[in-house]
């Protein structure tokens, strides 16, 4: 009986651990998404916004350090080894701890990105062409088709604006009656600011990636348990080869 009850904990371990590996090219995949060129890290790296660059960071890390314990905790349950587990639970731990507080620190900011946008964005007027802040607001525009930060194309230094366009008949896509599309003269433009789609974009990705962490790290407690158990059970002995 006590034999068969340590197989079906090793079987469940196991299933763990397969999962945990999962787990790990997850993170790195999601911090390597966050760090790497695209949608959320040219954003916040232009807002000079530090948080998706911080998670994303842990989030390699996390992933690395998850798939090489993985494989430890799974040497430790074939070959009986207590040190290996005690290994596994140890990092295991600090893994969980990492997570939670990366989840929290995400959720956290989360509720704070909506005040920073707005206090960046609002203080931002008459972009020049080859201003500091023209490049930035380049880049949100094409990746949010939008035009302006907070303002729509007035925010361009005397109304006239670049990387708005539009192809006539898109969504929230007219001739602008206010300012010029300097770059296609006569075009229509964006008549969205971008501060609502960043804004928007941006806690709809923290949230994801905060839950997630967090629902992770609730259920790797579960493997953390048996770990634990079948560290508690294995004889003293059974790791000489180690």
């Amino acid at each position: 009986m006590v034999e068969c009850c340590k197989n079906i904990g090793k079987a469940l371990f196991f299933i763990f651990n397969g999962v945990f590996w999962i787990v790990g090219i997850c993170f790195l995949a999601m911090g390597i998404a966050t760090l790497v060129p695209g949608k959320i890290h040219d954003v916040m790296s232009e807002l000079g916004h530090s948080t998706m660059t911080t998670a994303g960071t842990v989030l390699v890390v996390v992933g690395v350090v998850s798939f090489l314990i993985g494989f430890a905790g799974c040497c430790g349950a074939i070959k009986e080894s207590r040190i290996l587990l005690s290994v596994y639970i140890t990092f295991l731990t600090l893994i969980l701890l990492m997570e939670i507080s990366v989840g929290i620190y995400v959720l956290v900011e989360h509720g704070k990105i909506r005040v920073f946008l707005y206090d960046k964005f609002s203080a931002i007027t008459n972009v020049k062409k080859d201003g500091k802040e023209a490049a930035p607001l380049k880049s949100i525009q094409s990746v949010f088709n939008c035009c302006g930060f907070t303002k729509g194309c007035e925010d361009w230094d005397k109304k006239e604006a670049y990387g708005c366009t539009c192809t006539k008949g898109e969504k929230n896509c007219a001739v602008s009656k206010t300012c010029t599309n300097k770059a296609n003269p006569g075009a229509p433009m964006y008549t969205d600011a971008c501060y609502n789609k960043t804004v928007d974009y941006l806690e709809e990705h923290m949230t994801a990636v905060g839950g997630s962490v967090l629902g992770i790290a609730l259920a790797e407690i579960f493997g953390l348990i048996i770990a634990i158990v079948l560290c508690q059970n294995m004889k003293d002995g059974a790791y000489e080869a180690y």
